[in-house]
């Protein structure tokens, strides 16, 4: 049985939300300078991010993957697209066979990552390894990385 709830236990109280707004100088930075940023890979050649990410802009209306990062190396602002939700299923697959449909891009013998489904997810030669064990402490760096970015903020910018 629930007790009764009292006036005397109840109160009204004000919440404040924060939100962390992009600015250049003291302006708000827009969708037009975003925009303008230069992209570049935040990830390096063994997985990890090169800088960590300041935050995330929503400015797709339906906010669905990818979504655009912004991180400075270097003393620059950049900003690189992620499909965030394409990492959770990602695997090693085995060795390049002879005739295999990842065609001339990924030479016989070299180890591949995949989606579970044996899709391939990105064409890049990033992706492709002399060895099993490069291949997953690849994705362990990778999907390290990828848990730092899903934790970054959101940020405002002006549209």
């Amino acid at each position: 049985m629930m007790k009764e709830l009292l006036v005397s236990n109840a109160s009204i109280s004000t919440a404040t939300v924060g939100i962390q707004v992009m600015r250049i100088g003291t302006k708000q930075m827009t969708l037009a300078v975003f925009r303008q940023l230069p992209t570049k890979d935040i990830f390096d050649q063994y997985g990890y991010l090169l800088a960590p990410a300041w935050g995330w802009v929503n400015y797709d209306r339906d906010g669905r993957s990818p979504k655009p990062f912004v991180f400075s190396y270097e003393g620059i602002l950049y900003r690189d697209r992620i499909d965030l939700e394409a990492y959770d299923n990602l695997s090693v697959k085995a060795q390049v066979k002879e005739g295999s449909y990842y065609g001339p891009r990924v030479p016989t013998g070299k180890w591949i990552i995949t989606l579970s489904d044996n899709d391939w997810i990105y064409p890049d030669i990033n992706w492709v390894w002399t060895s099993e064990e490069g291949a997953r402490t690849h994705l362990a760096n990778r999907l390290i990385s990828v848990a730092m970015l899903k934790a970054a903020p959101q940020l405002f910018i002006a549209v």
